[in-house]
């Protein structure tokens, strides 16, 4: 949701601006830093709890850009790409889905994403760096560009399906390049991702509502 929301922001700042300008916006708990802390978790050593991201990111690549493999069985390894495909072929949903790669990573070992990936990709993602598909994540990041209106990135401490990382690391990025009015703000020191939903909307409510009353006296 964050990372949609910050890539129509974009879209909308850079090519239609003459018809919708953006006068404010808030993004919440987004993996903007595609290429970079959102790669970094998917190739940890480390256990991430959402696999399933992996398969719906690469999926969605290959039918974007057309260049990641001719056959999935290329990129991932069984006995994950059965599950994968009962996903694609809309046989199960992405929780479901979810919980059937953990089971499955579980059932040899550990958790560690990574080990459903062809080691023949793991070893371009990590060595070449311009693989199609290491310029494909570089592609669809959205941390590197200046909001030119007010914006809140909100985020919280504990969520451990988008790292916070993703939100300071755009803070940063925005800034540098030259954004009036973009800041990263925590709405919880240890909230994961569901649970920092709802004080990201009553923010981004009162940052709003600010805004209206600011116009309104001036």
């Amino acid at each position: 949701g964050g990372h949609a929301s910050a890539a129509l922001h974009k879209e909308l700042q850079d090519n239609w601006q003459f018809v919708y300008e953006v006068t404010a916006a808030t993004h919440m708990s987004g993996p903007y830093s595609i290429s970079g802390v959102m790669r970094e978790r998917f190739l940890s050593d480390n256990s991430y709890g959402y696999p399933a991201y992996i398969a719906y990111v690469t999926m969605g690549y290959q039918e974007g850009y057309g260049d990641l493999y001719t056959d999935i069985h290329n990129f991932f390894k069984e006995p994950f790409v059965t599950n994968i495909l009962n996903f694609k072929n809309g046989t199960i949903n992405l929780t479901t889905l979810n919980s059937q790669l953990i089971s499955l990573l579980a059932a040899s070992g550990d958790t560690v994403n990574k080990r459903m990936i062809q080691d023949s990709i793991l070893e371009r993602m990590v060595n070449e760096p311009d693989y199609s598909l290491n310029l494909h994540l570089q592609d669809n990041d959205r941390y590197n560009w200046a909001p030119a209106g007010p914006t809140r990135l909100y985020y919280c401490g504990g969520d451990k399906q988008v790292p916070f990382q993703n939100a300071i690391v755009a803070d940063s990025a925005m800034n540098a390049l030259g954004a009036p009015d973009t800041h990263a703000e925590s709405k919880g020191a240890t909230l994961d991702h569901g649970p920092c939903v709802f004080p990201s909307i009553l923010s981004s409510i009162a940052f709003f509502q600010s805004l209206l009353i600011s116009s309104t006296i001036d």
